[in-house]
Formats: C-alpha cells, structure tokens, sequence
C-alpha cells in the first residue's frame, strides 16, 4: 500500500496574470485548513536504490486515450509486492470503459492509489466510476477541493465521491504542495507541487480557479524526471517557480490539455525552465462523446522548441517506461502507442468530428 509521508511547505509567492491573483486567506473561498494525516508507517527493512538492482522492472507512465481528459496510470516496482499502481484521474463517466478495459488488458485488478486532481468532470467522474467498480483502492489522494462550494455546479459529485471512498473504507489524504507520497521504493519520489493550500490562487471565473488550484505532481524514478501539470494555468506555474518547486524533467504531461491562454509569457519561462525531451498532450475531439467543442491545441512555444510531441488523438494509449539508467545520451526512454496518426491525418479527422465552440 503507498503511505503518505507530509511535510507541509508553507512558502510565500506571488503570481501575476490579469484573471488570476492568489488571496491567502481570501473570504472569497473559505477552506478548511491543510491538515497533516495520521498514520501508521509500514514496516519494512531500510533500503536504498542499489537494494533494487536484482528487480528487472522499471518505472512506467501511461496516458490512457480518453480523449480530452485524463487518465494516467503510474507504476513502478517493489520487492515485496511486485509492482505498485496510482491512477491520477479517470477522465469522464463515458471514458471509463476505456480505463477499465486498460486496466482487465493489462492484469491490474487492484490499485495502490488513485489521485483526483481536480473536481472538473473530465478527472473525477470515471474516478466515480471506478469506486463502482470491483477494483480494489488502498488510498485516495486530492486536494481537498478547496475552491468548490455548496452552490457550484461538481459539488454534487464530490460528494458522490467523497460518500463512496467511505462506503467502501478507502483511506482519503488531503495533500498539498510540499507533501511526499511514500512510495515503498527509495527510487521512486512522487512530490506534490501544487497547489498551495496557503495561497490558493483565486479568480473571477470558477472553473478557472478550479484549473488553477489542481494537483501537478514531479515524479523521479532513480533521476528519470516526470512533470504531471494536470490543468495548472500560468499563474500556477509561476507560483511553483517562484516556490522552486520546478525543475528540469525529460517528460511533461501538458496542462489542461495543450490549451494555454494566448498571450501568457511565464509559459515560456516554464519551458525553458524545464526544458522537456517529450510533452504528453492528453486531448481527443475525434470522439464527438467527450466534450466535442475541443480540439487538440499546443503552444506555439513547445512546437518551435522542437520536441517529440504526443497527442492522444493521435497516439492512442501513450506509454513511457524508463529503467532510470543513464547513457552517453542521457536516461533511456522507450514510448508505445496504439495509434500512429500524423498530425496532419490528426487534425483532419478531429476537424471533421469536432465543432468549434
């Protein structure tokens, strides 16, 4: 089971857009505080990355083609147990028989953990669904949902959520920027970065504010560098910067789908900042059933950087595994996908399934 270890960083940032400015405190949005859990620490011999030499597994990320929205699912190896599995977000209710016939394919009738970043529906209805499912959860990982009230339109759903977590007595952790999630594998680190719970970053627009305040996670397996933005905004990236929390990592899971505001500068800071081998767009207009007023969309900064660009309109399931080794050029990565549509080909056919809003 993965176990939770906090430690809370309450560092002060300021972040600077036109819509989007933090209020630490705002009445605007009044939150519970972050609270530290309470657990008990597995038992387990100490260990080190070299105690993991004789395992031949390594670490994997997948983005499950669920068009636009996300269903990630992380894995990664442990002597005691085999291979541990997180789920961040199950995209939406109609994009659950995709992550359950990902899920029956591939053996995995149980999951460590699931992570909700956000309540938008796109994250946290197949979520719903999956908690319908029979398969089995040790711990569930969000925000606290700190920027949702009684009278917004994903209240009810979180409470759907909320009330099958407790039916089914599935642990629930309330994370924030700072905190480390105990993996049982000292090569593996999955380190929240945002968002955070003292500065929440506000704006006039809910479901900006909710797209703001989502779970991003950096991800390091024996110095292979995932970046999980989930559909973090300019502002976001600024105050992780600001708080040191990005660095340079080989794989970026784009936020909110490849769509970025026009104009937005600190998203070539944050570029250049990380400076990524591969970016992960999770976005699908070919399925008229998920949310068909989208097309894939991407900075124009990350295709002038030049970097090797996967769509899952394009690419299907996206898998990235890595055994963290370093070569003359660099940590080895190996990508899979069930799709091999050219962005040409791509956009054709999103062109003619999608509708502009």
């Amino acid at each position: 089971m993965v176990i939770l270890m906090v430690s809370v960083i309450g560092i002060g940032a300021n972040a600077h857009d036109s819509d989007l400015v933090n209020k630490a405190g705002s009445e605007t949005y009044s939150s519970e505080p972050h609270v530290a859990p309470t657990f008990l620490p597995l038992r387990i011999p100490a260990l080190t990355p070299s105690s993991f030499d004789q395992y031949s597994g390594g670490f994997s990320f997948t983005a499950i083609d669920v068009g636009k929205g996300d269903a990630l699912l992380l894995s990664w190896p442990d002597l005691y147990v085999g291979t541990h599995y997180m789920l961040i977000d199950g995209g939406t209710a109609d994009d659950w028989p995709f992550v359950h016939d990902y899920l029956v394919e591939h053996n995995i009738t149980g999951l460590d953990a699931i992570v909700c970043s956000h309540e938008h529906d796109d994250h946290l209805n197949g979520l719903i669904e999956l908690l319908k499912s029979n398969i089995t959860v040790g711990t569930a990982y969000d925000a606290g949902f700190l920027v949702c009230h009684e009278d917004w339109p994903e209240y009810p759903k979180i409470q759907e959520y909320l009330g099958l977590l407790e039916e089914r007595n599935i642990p629930r952790e309330i994370v924030g920027a700072g905190d480390e999630l105990w993996t049982a594998n000292p090569a593996v680190t999955i380190r929240v970065i945002n968002p955070d719970p003292q500065h929440l970053i506000i704006s006039q627009s809910k479901n900006d504010a909710q797209n703001a305040n989502s779970i991003a996670l950096d991800v390091n397996y024996n110095g292979a560098r995932f970046l999980l933005m989930g559909d973090t905004f300019p502002s976001s990236f600024q105050q992780m910067m600001n708080e040191g929390y990005i660095q340079q990592a080989d794989v970026l899971k784009m936020p909110h789908h490849g769509f970025m505001p026009a104009a937005a500068s600190v998203y070539d800071e944050f570029l250049a900042t990380v400076r990524p081998k591969y970016a992960i767009d999770t976005c699908g207009c070919y399925r008229p059933d998920n949310e068909s007023m989208w097309q894939c969309q991407i900075s124009p900064a990350l295709s002038m950087a030049g970097l090797t660009t996967y769509r899952s309109a394009c690419s299907g399931d996206i898998t990235i595994t890595t055994d963290g080794k370093t070569s003359a050029d660099g940590i080895h990565y190996a990508v899979t996908t069930t799709k091999n549509l050219t962005l040409r080909a791509c956009s054709s056919e999103c062109e003619s399934s999608c509708t502009a809003e």
